[in-house]
């Protein structure tokens, strides 16, 4: 599959990937559910192996990335999907890493991590506790505090996906990613005024819960 949308014309990746989320999206939600295991997952490596290719400078890399989590949105929705070929094929890291930058840093771009919240949150609704999961699970709550600094005004929601994440993780996992404990922190003893009350008080619970 990767070797044939290398050669292709660049905006037909971009192309296809609009394509399947519109008919999942638009035309017919329910078209996911005539799909059998091994079609949904021909989807999951389709987009894992398009999103190397989104370094292509001819290739549009955000709207593709947008439509690809679309995509994987419904994919996930699919009560027949198996958990372990998510896990299996590394596909949460793989999402994470398509949001990072060249130089390792994440590269926020509001349209498309709202897309990648939607796929996220079908993940842990439909496979309870998939984004606690050890390999998944310290990359997730980077890529969560990361989401709640950049769009303080919709973090209830990544604290909703957060708290539910956390709350599945093994204890000792979830006390081992640092970065929760101290970034919490951080915001809860935050100045900044253009950080909404909410957020703080938010993040104040999931501490207090993490070190209860």
């Amino acid at each position: 599959m990767s070797f044939f949308l290398a050669f292709i014309i660049p905006n037909a990746v971009e192309a296809i990937w609009r394509l399947l989320c519109s008919i999942f999206k638009f035309y017919d939600p329910s078209y996911v559910d005539t799909l059998d295991k091994e079609q949904l997952l021909a989807v999951v490596n389709a987009a894992l192996d398009t999103i190397p290719l989104l370094k292509n400078a001819n290739i549009d890399g955000n709207s593709t990335l947008r439509y690809l989590f679309c995509t994987l949105k419904y994919v996930m929705r699919s009560g027949k999907f198996d958990e372990n070929k998510v896990i299996e094929r590394d596909t949460i890291n793989k999402c994470l890493q398509a949001l990072k930058s060249p130089k390792g840093n994440w590269n926020y771009e509001r349209r498309i991590w709202d897309a990648a919240f939607d796929f996220f949150r079908e993940c842990e609704d439909k496979h309870n506790g998939i984004l606690s999961y050890n390999g998944h699970f310290k990359r997730f709550v980077s890529w969560s505090i990361e989401f709640i600094k950049r769009n303080p005004h919709r973090s209830h929601f990544i604290f909703t996906l957060l708290g539910d994440a956390t709350d599945a993780a093994d204890n000792t996992v979830a006390m081992e990613t640092t970065d929760i404990i101290s970034e919490m922190g951080t915001l809860v003893a935050s100045a900044n005024d253009e950080l909404p009350q909410d957020v703080k008080d938010r993040a104040k619970k999931l501490l207090k819960n993490l070190l209860n």
